[in-house]
């Protein structure tokens, strides 16, 4: 697993346990790299 995934994992992780909803630190930044990361990686996110 190389370092891309490991953020990803870790965002997915930290989403369900912020209750901020803000671009800089909260859900919607998690959800827009999440997108980014979809795109860059090919593969659907489950």
């Amino acid at each position: 697993m190389d370092i891309t995934e490991r953020i990803i994992n870790h965002l997915v992780m930290a989403s369900s346990f912020t209750s901020d909803i803000g671009l800089y630190h909260g859900k919607m930044g998690i959800v827009i790299a999440l997108c980014h990361y979809a795109r860059f990686a090919q593969k659907p996110l489950l």
